[in-house]
């Protein structure tokens, strides 16, 4: 029994470690750069870019913002930050 419970409290532990985010744990990461290829919008780069959980719309919102974006339109060849 007790061997189940130290088995249980572990799992626990390790799947909060791979998705729990404290506040603000985005911008304590470097950004990555990408390089917008034709075709790309910034929704496709949401799904490719967000965390699982993440609201994509939110995702857009804070990817404008640190780049300074005043459309959501994207060109190839444009280099992007990803905070």
């Amino acid at each position: 029994m007790k061997r189940m419970l130290a088995f249980l409290a572990t799992a626990v532990f390790l799947w909060g470690l791979a998705y729990w985010h404290p506040a603000g744990a985005e911008g304590l990461r470097e950004p990555a750069t990408v390089v917008v290829q034709p075709g790309d919008t910034l929704w496709q780069l949401a799904t490719r870019y967000a965390s699982p959980r993440e609201d994509l719309r939110r995702w857009i919102d804070r990817v404008m913002e640190h780049n300074h974006l005043q459309s959501p339109l994207i060109y190839p060849g444009q280099v992007l930050e990803i905070p």
